[in-house]
């Protein structure tokens, strides 16, 4: 088994791989793996076991903790491949989407560029899990939100737990408090994740607080194999290396989107990732445990691209259905090869080029005011892109006709459909006004994309439509929060 300095393993590589490809089947509708989001959960135990190890072995080593150049690391290590996918998503979006689609990608996008996309689909109530989610592009950015939201509070917390000011020697003796506080991290955060899945489902799955738990249990599981004789390890766990391996693969294979989620149905993949870490403690070349299998080549070599995959298989997926249509298994199994091949480029050319840069490397604190002002900037040019999508629907009269995009009816362009900017109904008429039979169309804007069907059927003589709609209104007799606006949708 292959070492650095820091204990990392190249079987944890191969975890990764084992994560990444369970999100992209389950994102890709592959039959018999529904439950694949749970490789999300595997990389927040992964990402607890990492960042502490790293910043615990360097207090320990060193006495004290370079902040700045741990967010650097960061920033470097994951903000190109983000700004890149962005960047060539929104161009693409603007592109094949409608300007009222647009808009809600755009504001999506603008909180990703600041991970904090989390906190929008949290409180937009965007259910991760219902149909209406595969129509936001940057919907699985809402984990890179928690990640980095972990990176902010952990270093924090371990310094307060450790009392790295008392030198490193303190650093060392206040390990075993470390393992009580993330028993009780586990505890607290758990037992919150539990409750709001039955209560507040959005926020039991997208919010921090919620998923601290499984990073306690990365943290904790490399707490007790720092204090463990690995070769004990290695007499012991190899069969329950594979259980978790079975644990997360069975899983994936049995979970499906109408469950409750997370709650304690996430102990199940966060416990065998856990075990299948532990169980490469101590392995060697010739084991038998997971590890043997998850260094190889194959999976060391997903495991490299597993962030830069994760990036772009999500937007790819979506924008192909746009342009296609409906996508049968063959397509989506196109359209995976795409975001593959997307991201081995990002990867090689964007992300490492720019993770490697020694000017970078040699000026941490240059490096994160460039990171926040790029987030920022970045940020900016989304929601300025929001305002251009939305200037059609906006200002209807200054449109042409001529120029309404191919997914967006005519009717929109000819201000038929005012949607919540007043409560006036405007309806536009079709044929002549005085014919002998009317039809009329009358809904929202579900019903309004049925307008060039509906007009090409009764454009005869002797009738006429009106078409009368209002996007986005329901046509039930109820107060209706409208997430779009953030309140009720009183001009419904």
């Amino acid at each position: 088994m292959t070492h650095n300095r820091l204990g990392f393993r190249a079987d944890i590589e191969g975890l990764r791989a084992i994560a990444i490809v369970l999100v992209v089947a389950a994102h890709a509708k592959l039959p018999g793996f529904q439950g694949g989001f749970v490789g999300v959960d595997v990389f927040f135990v992964l990402s607890g076991y990492l960042i502490t190890a790293l910043l615990v072995s360097e207090m320990s080593e060193t006495g004290r903790l370079d902040l700045m150049g741990f967010y650097a690391r960061r920033f470097r290590r994951l903000l190109p491949g983000l700004l890149t996918m962005l960047l060539v998503s929104c161009l693409l979006a603007s592109l094949l989407l409608s300007p009222n689609q647009q808009m809600a990608q755009a504001e999506a996008a603008a909180s990703a560029a600041l991970w904090i996309s989390n906190f929008h689909f949290a409180f937009s109530r965007l259910d991760y899990f219902s149909a209406g989610a595969e129509s936001s592009l940057f919907l699985h950015t809402w984990s890179l939100g928690v990640e980095e939201q972990f990176y902010l509070v952990w270093p924090i917390l371990l310094v307060l737990t450790l009392g790295l000011w008392q030198g490193k020697l303190a650093v060392v003796r206040r390990l075993p408090w470390l393992r009580v506080v993330m028993t009780l991290v586990i505890m607290v955060s758990l037992t919150a994740c539990v409750c709001l899945t039955r209560t507040q489902p959005a926020q039991a799955f997208y919010m921090m607080p919620t998923r601290a738990w499984q990073f306690g249990l990365g943290a904790l599981t490399w707490l007790c194999l720092r204090q463990s004789n690995e070769s004990r390890w290695a007499a012991k766990l190899p069969v329950l290396g594979w259980l978790g391996l079975t644990m997360i693969v069975g899983v994936a294979m049995l979970y499906s989107t109408d469950l409750p989620y997370p709650g304690l149905r996430a102990m199940v993949p966060s416990l065998g990732a856990a075990l299948v870490i532990a169980s490469g403690a101590g392995a060697t070349q010739h084991g038998h445990g997971p590890a043997r299998l998850l260094s190889t080549r194959l999976f060391q070599a997903f495991g490299k691209i597993s962030y830069s995959w994760y990036l772009w298989h999500w937007p790819i997926l979506l924008l192909g259905a746009a342009w296609f249509g409906y996508v049968s298994l063959g397509y989506r199994l196109g359209l995976v090869a795409i975001s593959l091949i997307l991201a081995l480029l990002s990867y090689r050319l964007v992300e490492s080029p720019i993770r490697q840069r020694a000017s970078l490397v040699a000026r941490p604190s240059f490096s994160v005011v460039v990171a926040v002002l790029t987030m920022l900037m970045a940020s900016t040019l989304c929601l300025r892109w929001q305002d251009m999508a939305s200037d059609p629907l906006r200002h209807p009269e200054q449109v042409r006709i001529s120029s309404a995009h191919v997914d967006s009816p005519v009717i929109y362009g000819m201000g038929c459909d005012d949607w919540y900017h007043s409560a006036e109904v405007k309806p536009c008429h079709f044929g002549a006004e005085q014919a002998q039979h009317t039809a009329v169309l009358i809904g929202d804007s579900i019903g309004a994309q049925w307008f060039p069907a509906i007009n090409r059927t009764f454009d005869r003589p002797g009738w006429q439509l009106l078409v009368i709609t209002k996007s986005a209104c329901a046509m039930v007799d109820k107060p209706q929060f409208y997430v779009r606006i953030g309140r009720e949708y009183v001009e419904c």
